[in-house]
C-alpha cells in the first residue's frame, strides 16, 4: 500500500487534515525507527521514548480511521511495553511493522 491507497482509506471529511499531517507522521515513523534501532543496540534508556512514540502513532492513525496502521504501531508498542524486544523474532516484527508504516506513507 502506498500513500494514495492510505489516503483513500481516510474518511473524506478528514482527508485535508490527514494531508497536512503526512509529513509529521513520516517524521514520527522515522523517529520510532531510530529509537528501536538504538534499543536493539543496547541503549535501553530510550525505551520509554520508543514506547511513547509507538503509542502516539497508534493514536494518530486511529484518529484518521486507519485501523491497520494503528495496529502496526500498537503491536510495536505492546512488544516494547512487555520489554520483549530483545530476541530476533520480536525485532523482526518491529522492523516489519515500521517498514509497513513507512510504505503506507510513501508517495
Amino acid at each position: 500500500m502506498r500513500l494514495a491507497d492510505t489516503r483513500a482509506l481516510v474518511p473524506e471529511f478528514l482527508r485535508e487534515n490527514f494531508d497536512r499531517n503526512v509529513p509529521a507522521l513520516v517524521e514520527r515513523v522515522a523517529v520510532l525507527d531510530e529509537l528501536t534501532h538504538s534499543l536493539f543496540d543496547g541503549q535501553v534508556d530510550l525505551l520509554s521514548k520508543a514506547v511513547q512514540s509507538a503509542h502516539d502513532l497508534c493514536g494518530s492513525f486511529g484518529v484518521f480511521g486507519l485501523r491497520e496502521l494503528s495496529g502496526f504501531a500498537q503491536e510495536v508498542e505492546g512488544i516494547l511495553r512487555a520489554d520483549d524486544y530483545g530476541n530476533a523474532s520480536r525485532q523482526e516484527i518491529i522492523r516489519n511493522n515500521i517498514s509497513n508504516l513507512r510504505q503506507c506513507l510513501h508517495a
